[in-house]
């Protein structure tokens, strides 16, 4: 009934329905030994609180699920891949790069299942851009820190868009852009407007439940006519903006794989990257030029 509740997007419905699916089994003894069904009703909640932007609560119950689970199992990683989440949505990038670590480690995590092995493929390139714009820092121990990031070997092991069937295309076309933008690489950003343009023209019309990310690549696509610019963006997808702001959220478990970073917070960081000097291909790349300081690799 849960499920049910946040496919209407009634997530308050849907924790009421977990509550009461909490209380039936941790009330008696002999129900607590059901911790499978425990940490199914724990992953929705987890969800809903996400959904909410609630995430102290949700990291509260994570802690809670962790216990439930066994290392290196699926269980496990469906967990920290929640804790990652939460992480990068509250802005604790530092924590989502020490989660990755944790889990990239394991020897699990190279045998996991494809469509569960492109959640993280994604997470990983999310944590370059941060890595890139110096919002995290990898520890000065090199055997503790992620393995180098080449964006060419991204882009090959993505799914292809004729086989998008979760949306993760919307977040792959989104971190490329990312990428680019916090190298100043902005030929290859208008190299990717083209996609998206195809993207959204077949995805993603007005009326669909993905009007969040609709909007949010046409703000990505007014970035080459206002010359990577940051007034000028900022005057051109004003409207943009103010249209996700009073959008719903989607659906809770398509957002978490779709809307990684929320779409207003992503804008202002990108904003952040762009110059007000009409000569912005004369500025040096705002990427570490030490090599051995990060983790990157074209």
């Amino acid at each position: 009934m849960a499920i049910y509740y946040i496919y209407k997007n009634e997530v308050d419905a849907a924790k009421k329905e977990i509550n009461e699916g909490q209380k039936y089994f941790l009330g008696n003894e002999q129900r607590k030994g059901h911790k499978n069904k425990i940490f199914i009703l724990n992953l929705i909640l987890i969800q809903c609180l996400i959904h909410q932007k609630d995430y102290f609560e949700a990291k509260r119950v994570i802690n809670d699920t962790i216990p439930l689970t066994e290392k290196g199992s699926i269980n496990w990683f469906a967990t920290l891949e929640l804790k990652l989440l939460i992480s990068l949505r509250s802005e604790h990038y530092q924590e989502a790069y020490e989660v990755y670590l944790l889990v990239s480690q394991r020897r699990e995590f190279r045998q996991l299942y494809p469509y569960l092995a492109e959640s993280w493929k994604l997470y990983r390139a999310y944590l370059e851009f941060f890595l890139r714009t110096e919002k995290i820092q990898p520890p000065a121990d090199p055997a503790k820190r992620l393995k180098r990031f080449r964006i060419g070997k991204f882009l090959n092991d993505v799914p292809a868009f004729s086989k998008d069937k979760r949306g993760m295309n919307i977040s792959i076309l989104i971190v490329q852009v990312l990428l680019f933008l916090a190298d100043r690489q902005y030929d290859q950003v208008i190299d990717r407007m083209e996609a998206i343009e195809a993207y959204c023209y077949r995805y993603l019309k007005p009326t669909s439940h993905l009007y969040r990310s609709n909007c949010f690549l046409k703000m990505l696509l007014l970035l080459p006519k206002a010359k990577f610019q940051r007034e000028r963006a900022h005057w051109r997808g004003r409207h943009l903006l103010q249209k996700l702001r009073i959008a719903p959220a989607e659906i809770a478990f398509q957002n978490s794989e779709i809307e990684i970073i929320p779409y207003e917070d992503l804008w202002h960081q990108i904003l952040q990257l762009l110059d007000n000097d009409a000569n912005t291909n004369n500025k040096e790349p705002l990427r570490r030029t030490n090599r051995h300081k990060g983790s990157v690799s074209l």
